[in-house]
This record gives C-alpha cells, structure tokens and sequence, in this order.
C-alpha cells in the first residue's frame, strides 16, 4: 500500500512499522486505520502508542472487525485448524486476529486516554460472487494459516475454511462481517 501511494505526487511521507511500537510523541492531528487493528494482538498498546503519536485534541478514526453473533470467517478458519485432518500442522497455533466485543473496545480506548466522540458497529456483506472468488480472496487474507502447510495443501484449507464458511452466511461467495467505526479524541 506504502508503494503504491508514493507512487503518486504528494506531500506525504509514510512510516512502515508496528503500531505497538509507535515512536511519535503527539506529532499528528489525525490518526486513521481501516480494517487493520483487528489484527493487533495487543489491543491496549496499540490504542496507547495511537493516543501518543496524536496531538492533545486530536482524533483518530478507526474501523475494524469486531465481533458480533455471527462467527468470521477467521473463526472458522481456527474451527477448521481443530478437525482432525489439520491439527498436527497447527498445534500451539493462536489466532492471529482479535475482535474485540465493543464494549471492550470502549474500555480499552479510554483507558488509552481517549473520549469516544462516536461509534457503531455495522453488519456487513461483500458478494464475491462466486464461491472460488472468496476463496481466492481468502487465499491471500489467510497466510498466518497457509504458512504453516505444504504449498500443494493451503488451498485445501483455504477450500475447507470457505466450505463451511458458506453455512454460516447462508451461501458460497458471501462474506458477513461486523464493522466497528469510532471516532476518538485524545
């Protein structure tokens, strides 16, 4: 994403790094992440590294999954690790997302030092419209798991994971999820 946008004219300057070790000190009047810090283990750290590298006054707009009565596709994925086929391959395997419910979410930004200025949580689809389109798309989204399987059987996983995902959104090619959106001032 970094390469591409400085393919294009512009002022900007990009960082590449991890959120959770931010070195900026209130350098930024807006911070904004789109469908990232799901994949944050560390919860608390990056929302404390985000209050830091902002302003006093300044806003961050972030956007993320979180959880919600329907299961992801990424806790699937973990469901799928467990059947017997694939549990070798993935033992001491940890989930490499976290949804946070959003209550927590709330709780962990103000202790981060942020006032939630205004959140909600949507429910969500893409159509991919075909089933080997979101397995595709899975494909590339799911590396934490495939790396851990020999080249000729990621795809059976990726093929195992978008199987019994269809049942849970009611058909083959449809991905549900629920979205968090926030606006946070430090």
């Amino acid at each position: 994403m970094i390469e591409a946008a400085q393919r294009r004219e512009t002022a900007a300057t990009f960082h590449l790094g991890e959120v959770t070790s931010l070195a900026f000190d209130a350098d930024f009047d807006v911070v904004t992440s789109f469908n990232a810090l799901h994949w944050v283990r560390d919860q608390p750290a990056a929302y404390r590294c985000i209050a830091a590298a902002l302003k006093p006054g300044g806003r961050a707009l972030v956007t993320f999954v979180c959880a919600g009565p329907r299961p992801s596709v990424e806790d699937v994925a973990m469901d799928v690790t467990r059947d017997a086929r694939w549990a070798t391959a993935f033992h001491g395997f940890t989930a490499p997302y976290v949804h946070p419910q959003p209550e927590a979410f709330l709780v962990t930004v103000t202790a981060a030092g942020f006032e939630v200025l205004e959140h909600a949580v949507a429910d969500q689809s893409w159509d991919f419209r075909s089933r080997d389109a979101f397995a595709q798309w899975c494909a590339v989204g799911f590396g934490d798991w495939t790396a851990r399987l020999a080249p000729e059987t990621a795809q059976e996983f990726v093929d195992d994971v978008v199987d019994r995902y269809a049942a849970v959104t009611g058909r083959a090619g449809l991905f549900g999820f629920y979205q968090l959106r926030a606006e946070l001032r430090r």
